[in-house]
């Protein structure tokens, strides 16, 4: 029995750590990508990252809004990940 069981979570483990989750803030500015274990993969933002040696949302203002902004999408990627896994489980172990 035990070993049906760890059979059906390593089956339910193996699902979702072949998916990607996206998230985005909620004003939409920046979108980023995670692998199922929460590692970030990509970060994209509305007005791109401008010019690497100065970009234009390191001005003093910009850059706590686009700093929580990023930390926002991260967050609501990694919130999927974690949704998608315990779905699987809730699917695989409901009571039948």
């Amino acid at each position: 029995m035990r070993a049906v069981a760890q059979h059906r979570i390593e089956a339910v483990m193996a699902e979702v750590r072949r998916q990607q989750f996206t998230g985005t803030s909620s004003d939409r500015t920046a979108t980023a990508r995670v692998s199922s274990s929460g590692i970030v993969l990509d970060i994209e933002l509305s007005n791109g990252f401008g010019d690497p040696r100065q970009p234009q949302w390191a001005a003093a203002a910009g850059v706590n809004s686009t700093a929580c902004a990023i930390v926002e999408a991260v967050n609501a990627a990694r919130v999927a990940a974690a949704q998608a896994l315990a779905g699987g489980f809730s699917d695989e172990f409901r009571h039948r």
